[in-house]
């Protein structure tokens, strides 16, 4: 017949012993003395001694067997976590899922555990973090005292990005002319990451760099701008044209030319613009008497006896007159 907890301590309330009790499984210690022992827990009285040893006077270890499991009742045999380890900013919350197992245990009870509230706090599977830092958050069964574990890294909130433009819709340039720098704004300002690429729709009529646009040939392109994190666009539209060189004067060579009629022996007439390079689109050419000589891109043509003024014209400057006189021999 088994010898509960109670049967063999009641011979011995008279005696002042120091009785350790062990519980196999869980390690569990308890030291009494046999004067005490009316006040031990009516179930632990209940358990069944499996042995005892007196290492020295007064002093007696009890070594209880398992805990029976109630009739009908299912035991637990571990606990696990949806997580293992979890990554969060501060201020930021997630719900850790504990599965009891096996999942019909009878006890489902559990409780948590963080090793650092100042970092990470939990209430019932929900962990909130608190600050920068490591933590770890720990869920135990009621049963069998089964453990599982999850490591929680906090690190600074981030601000994301949610919008970009640049602030010039369109920009007119030259070429030549000195590189121009768009602005850019990001949203919201304090964005964790607000670096940006920039690239150019036709790099070989405008280039850009860190938003340093520069011209480089005539035409149309757009100057787009990405940003890293969420990787929102705008754009910018450029025109690039040859910048304008005004002219300063027109002048007509020969300045003067005798035509006999009759005679095709007479020179066509040129006209040079300065500078050399000036921009213009033609050159207009007139007869002050056009009964006399007509003119065509410099080339005259005689009429009759007179003298006319032919004059080349660029871009509203005028030369000095060509005399042109034609006689009859």
């Amino acid at each position: 017949m088994a010898i509960t907890l109670n049967d063999f301590l009641n011979p011995l309330k008279t005696i002042n012993t120091q009785i350790i009790i062990k519980n196999l499984q869980l390690e569990n210690i308890c030291k009494i003395y046999a004067d005490s022992i009316d006040s031990i827990d009516s179930k632990l009285s209940a358990r069944t001694v499996n042995s005892w040893d007196i290492i020295r006077n007064n002093l007696i270890y009890v070594y209880l067997n398992d805990e029976e499991t109630p009739s009908g009742d299912i035991p637990v045999t571990g606990v696990g976590l949806s997580n293992t380890t979890l990554e969060l900013e501060i201020g930021n919350s997630a719900t850790l899922i504990a599965t009891v197992m096996p999942l019909d245990a009878t006890n489902q009870n559990i409780s948590w555990l963080s090793s650092d509230e100042s970092i990470v706090t939990v209430d019932n599977g929900v962990v909130t973090a608190v600050s920068q830092g490591n933590a770890t958050v720990v869920v135990t069964t009621e049963d069998g005292s089964y453990s599982a574990t999850c490591e929680i890294t906090v690190s600074e909130a981030i601000i994301h990005v949610e919008s970009v433009s640049i602030v010039e819709d369109s920009i007119s340039l030259e070429v030549g002319q000195e590189p121009l720098a768009l602005t850019v704004e990001i949203n919201p300002s304090d964005a964790t990451d607000s670096s940006v690429i920039w690239t150019s729709g036709d790099e070989t009529i405008a280039t850009v760099e860190n938003g340093i646009v520069t011209p480089i040939a005539e035409g149309t392109t757009i100057i787009i701008v990405t940003t890293v994190d969420g990787g929102y666009t705008d754009s910018c539209e450029v025109s690039v044209s040859i910048p304008v060189i005004e002219v300063n004067s027109v002048e007509i060579n020969p300045s003067e030319v005798n035509i006999v009629l009759g005679n095709t022996d007479f020179p066509n007439l040129e006209a040079t613009v300065s500078p050399s390079d000036a921009t213009y689109s033609e050159i207009v050419w007139t007869s002050s008497d056009e009964t006399v000589v007509t003119v065509d891109n410099g080339v005259l043509t005689p009429i009759a006896e007179g003298t006319a003024n032919i004059i080349a014209t660029v871009n509203g400057i005028e030369s000095q007159p060509c005399v042109v006189t034609i006689t009859t021999e």
